[in-house]
């Protein structure tokens, strides 16, 4: 007893030893530095800086916040915006580092750009009210590479899982509309678009969007059945869920 006693002591003492040497060997500066060169970083971008914001009068009416106000908020101008100035939009111009001065211009001007209709600004308010937001379609780059080839229906609800509950119907309506506004304006990739404003993707990011908007069913929140796919009608200039093979109407 007294020798098994005596041996667990001495592996206790041996192991406590290892542990205050591996500590010792421990160079904290290798490990912090690095950090601070993160934070560092970090406070540099755009979003972090402090800016000067001017609440302007025009036309005796004082300018609001347009920009950065919440998913619904977001969409609601878009879609108002899209409305008038039906148009094939193309990936983010603007300057990350520069925008910030654009919306506060916008913001200023905002009740003016909605009366006399300025095509070139009002697509600037697009690109920043989708720049002043986070993804509305979060997805991973893992998930991007993985289904870069295309995603199959039964893994379609674990790529939109990442959007928030609250407002999800609006957002996936709001993407479905978004590529036939692209189909209508004749755009090369109609997909490519959405997929750069809502999920801030590069171009892979299109397949993806190909198939939300071919087999995602937006009324049941679930995959359209197999054999039944949205399509395009060229003569309507409108989306239309139908049997792939038979092209009738598919009524869920």
């Amino acid at each position: 007893m007294a020798t098994s006693y005596n041996e667990f002591v001495t592996n206790l003492s041996r192991a406590g030893s290892s542990a205050l040497a591996s500590t010792n060997d421990f160079a904290s500066t290798t490990f912090i530095a690095p950090r601070h060169e993160e934070v560092d970083l970090e406070i540099t971008h755009t979003l972090l800086r402090k800016v000067k914001y001017h609440n302007y009068i025009t036309n005796e009416v004082g300018s609001q916040p347009i920009f950065g106000l919440g998913t619904a908020e977001t969409i609601e101008l878009v879609r108002g915006l899209m409305a008038e100035i039906l148009y094939k939009m193309a990936p983010f111009s603007l300057s990350r580092e520069m925008y910030a001065n654009t919306i506060f211009a916008l913001e200023r001007e905002f009740a003016q750009l909605q009366k006399e209709g300025d095509v070139i600004m009002k697509r600037k308010a697009i690109e920043c009210a989708f720049i002043s937001e986070p993804p509305m379609i979060p997805i991973s780059y893992d998930v991007i590479s993985q289904y870069s080839g295309g995603v199959p229906r039964e893994k379609l609800g674990t790529i939109l899982g990442g959007i928030s509950p609250n407002g999800r119907r609006n957002v996936l309506e709001f993407a479905i509309q978004m590529v036939d506004w692209f189909k209508r304006a004749h755009h090369e990739d109609a997909f490519a678009g959405p997929a750069q404003h809502l999920m801030y993707g590069k171009n892979s990011t299109s397949i993806i969007m190909r198939d939300i908007w071919r087999k995602w069913d937006i009324e049941k929140d679930i995959p359209f059945p197999e054999g039944v796919e949205r399509m395009w009608n060229k003569e309507t200039k409108k989306s239309e869920v139908l049997y792939a093979k038979t092209r009738l109407p598919y009524v869920s």
